[in-house]
């Protein structure tokens, strides 16, 4: 049996290219789905990735600075550290090692970084609250210099960990992923 761009083929009364076209669209949708989902540690905390991007970026353009993006690598360390805080039930900037040393174990090669960590709030937009009514964690917040950011949660023995890794590549070197 053959198909045209009218005819059927196999009983349906779509075109082969209609058909893919359809399934193509469908595949797309299913694709925009899985990055506007909560993230879901396996500790257990999920909350909205893109709702907390959009938290941080919101906050840096009421004060005149760019939107920072989120980095793979950097989204590693953060959640690496929450996870460590979380275990060792220590909220600090130390637990892991010193921040330029897990930030280069990363893999991430920057020009400035800085972090922001807490404990306690009960989810992100909480710990985001803090972070901006606290004079040291604001600032980190609204470091023109800074570009990208990875930002995790973690939660024992009923306590939510929280950490933002904030990163700038060097001038010419892409270390986004």
């Amino acid at each position: 049996m053959t198909s045209s761009n009218t005819g059927t083929q196999n009983g349906s009364r779509f075109s082969r290219t209609a058909r893919l076209t359809l399934a193509a669209i469908g595949m797309a949708g299913l694709a925009l789905c899985t990055t506007v989902a909560p993230s879901q540690a396996a500790d257990g905390i999920g909350f909205d990735q893109n709702a907390a991007l959009r938290a941080v970026n919101s906050f840096r353009a009421e004060n005149g600075l760019r939107p920072l993006t989120i980095n793979s690598r950097l989204m590693q360390v953060a959640e690496t550290h929450a996870d460590l805080m979380a275990d060792s039930n220590q909220t600090n900037h130390t637990v892991g090692g010193s921040l330029s040393s897990r930030v280069r174990a990363g893999g991430f090669k920057y020009s400035a970084i800085a972090e922001n960590v807490g404990s306690g709030q009960r989810n992100y937009a909480a710990a985001m609250d803090a972070w901006v009514r606290s004079p040291g964690h604001r600032s980190n917040l609204l470091r023109p210099n800074l570009t990208s950011i990875g930002f995790a949660g973690s939660r024992e023995g009923g306590r939510n960990y929280w950490a933002q890794v904030f990163g700038a590549a060097p001038r010419g070197f892409l270390s986004a992923l």
